[in-house]
C-alpha cells in the first residue's frame, strides 16, 4: 500500500506582539474576533497570492488597508475629544482595572499588526470614557452608548474583513476553474461563513458591566434579519408534491 505523503511544513515569518487589554469590553471584542481576523488577514496577504495573483486579490488587500486605517483615524479623533473633556473638567483620577489581560499575539502579516493596533486604541478610548463616568461628567446612559458604538466599529471591521476574505477565495476559484476549462465554482470556504456568523450577532451585544434593561432586551425578528449571518443564502424549500412510491407485492 502506498503511504500517504506527509503534509509540507512551511516556515512563515512572524513576530509576537505583547498586547495588554484592561477594559472588559475590549477583552470581550478581542475574544470574539481577534485571532480569527488575524488568520483571515494571513490568508489574504500570504496564502492566496501563492496560488494566484489577480487584480481582485490586490483590490481586496487595498480595501482591508483602508478599512483598518479609517477606524484607526476615527479612534484617534474620539480619544482627542475625550481627553479634551477630561482636561477641561480638571479630571486627574486614573481608574485601575481588576483583571487586565496580557496576550502574546502572533503577528503573521502587516495588516494583522495594524488590526491589533485597533484594540490598543479601543482600550485607550474606553479608559478615557471611564474617567468621564467616574467624574460624573457623563452619566450611565452616555457611557453605555459611547462604549457600544466604539466596540461595534471594530466588530464591523472584522465582519468586513471576513467578507473580503471570502471574495478573494472566490477570485482564486474562478481563476483555477478557468485554467482547467471548467465552470467557475461558486461555493466558499465553510470556515469563513462560520466566522461571520460567530461575530455578527455580537455587534450589538453588551458586557455585564454595561447591561441595562434597554440593552439586554431580546432583538426583534426584523432586527435579526439585518445581520450578515442572516444574509447567507438558504436552500429554498420545494413545494412540488413528490409522487408516491408503489409498494412491491411479494408472493408468499
Amino acid at each position: 500500500m502506498a503511504k500517504n505523503k506527509p503534509k509540507p511544513q512551511y516556515s512563515d515569518a512572524f513576530f509576537v506582539d505583547n498586547l495588554v487589554l484592561r477594559h472588559e469590553r475590549t477583552q470581550h471584542v478581542y475574544d470574539r474576533c481577534g485571532d480569527k481576523v488575524i488568520d483571515a488577514l494571513f490568508g489574504i496577504a500570504v496564502i492566496l497570492p501563492n496560488f494566484s495573483r489577480t487584480a481582485e486579490i490586490d483590490e481586496v488587500s487595498a480595501i482591508v488597508k483602508k478599512t483598518i486605517e479609517s477606524i484607526f483615524a476615527e479612534f484617534q479623533g474620539e480619544i482627542a475629544r475625550v481627553d479634551k473633556l477630561v482636561t477641561d473638567n480638571g479630571i486627574t483620577l486614573s481608574p485601575r482595572y481588576s483583571n487586565p489581560k496580557n496576550l502574546a499575539v502572533r503577528i503573521t502579516s502587516p495588516r494583522a499588526g495594524s488590526f491589533v493596533g485597533l484594540f490598543r486604541k479601543l482600550d485607550e478610548l474606553l479608559m478615557g470614557i471611564d474617567k468621564l463616568w467616574f467624574a460624573e461628567v457623563w452619566d450611565e446612559s452616555q457611557k453605555r452608548k459611547a462604549v457600544r458604538e466604539a466596540s461595534n466599529r471594530v466588530l464591523a471591521a472584522a465582519t468586513e474583513i471576513f467578507k473580503l476574505h471570502k471574495r478573494a477565495h472566490l477570485a482564486r476559484q474562478r481563476k483555477e476553474s478557468a485554467a482547467q476549462g471548467n465552470a467557475p465554482k461558486t461555493e466558499t470556504a465553510k470556515a469563513d461563513t462560520k466566522d461571520i456568523e460567530a461575530i455578527a450577532p455580537a455587534q450589538d451585544a453588551v458586557t455585564a458591566s454595561d447591561a441595562s434593561p434597554v440593552d439586554s432586551a431580546a432583538p426583534t425578528p426584523a432586527a435579526a434579519t439585518s445581520t450578515p449571518a442572516a444574509e447567507a443564502p438558504e436552500t429554498a424549500a420545494t413545494d412540488t408534491p413528490q409522487p408516491a412510491r408503489r409498494k412491491k407485492t411479494v408472493a408468499v
